[in-house]
């Protein structure tokens, strides 16, 4: 599963289908483009060229949004800086939300979604599939204590952190042991990088 659909799909309440107020943050257009962003770069289809993105990696992916996202970069590749690379994705994939767990529903993790009301509202997307839901959240857990430490569980971890919603997914032993965890990965990467300076 891809990190932002985790993101998606862990926020969601498994009856109503509705975003959890208190992760709303996990489902935001910002954090899924980078969420798609980062799946890129753990693949290694991304990286940086000084202070640009660059492609490295040119093939289409499985995923048809890591395809439009990868689209996107190659478009402007070697002229963004991460940030400004992140408003492009952003702003080209509109309905990012959506497109995601429109995917969970074509994979029978969600039910199809409803309106609130008639043509207004937003979706709702009702859980179809709790395993599904239980596994990302339980794979979160196993990043937190050091049990994976895959770049891609560690990015799904960062972009949890990040959001804020640590807090509310893990107890609070479980979310000081990931922040404490991510405080040393950048620590170690800093070192490494000034070294070879």
């Amino acid at each position: 599963m891809l990190i932002a659909e985790t993101l998606a799909l862990v926020a969601l309440d498994p009856a109503s289908g509705k975003v959890r107020a208190k992760l709303a943050r996990a489902q935001h257009q910002d954090a899924l483009a980078v969420a798609l962003l980062i799946e890129l770069a753990t693949q290694m289809r991304l990286g940086l060229r000084g202070e640009v993105v660059v492609i490295l990696d040119n093939l289409p992916s499985r995923h048809p949004l890591l395809t439009a996202c990868l689209k996107i970069a190659r478009a402007h590749s070697g002229m963004l800086t991460p940030k400004l690379l992140l408003h492009k994705v952003s702003s080209k994939l509109p309905r990012l939300r959506e497109d995601l767990l429109d995917a969970l529903v074509r994979r029978d993790i969600l039910h199809p979604s409803k309106r609130r009301f008639w043509i207004f509202g937003k979706k709702t997307y009702p859980v179809r599939s709790s395993q599904a839901q239980n596994e990302g959240l339980i794979e979160i857990k196993r990043c937190a204590n050091g049990e994976n430490s895959k770049l891609h569980g560690i990015a799904l971890l960062g972009l949890v952190c990040a959001t804020g919603i640590v807090d509310q997914l893990l107890t609070y032993e479980e979310a000081e042991d990931a922040k404490s965890r991510l405080r040393l990965l950048q620590e170690e990467i800093a070192a490494e990088l000034s070294a070879n300076n």
